[in-house]
């Protein structure tokens, strides 16, 4: 049985109901959110230090 949703995560059947759907959803959502908010301040550091240089340098 758990080797069975494990299949259907991974390889998106089309059998998968509605609910499966929503809980496949809801874990792609949350793994994008949360890396996300990992990689948040290292890119935003890297946008300013970017952007900071671009700005001083056409001055």
């Amino acid at each position: 049985m758990r080797l069975k949703c494990v299949a259907k995560l991974f390889a998106l059947e089309p059998k998968a109901n509605a609910i499966e759907a929503r809980i496949i959803a809801t874990l792609v959502i949350v793994a994008v959110f949360s890396t996300a908010l990992a990689i948040r301040d290292p890119l935003i550091s890297f946008y300013e230090q970017f952007v900071g240089d671009f700005v001083v340098g056409s001055r």
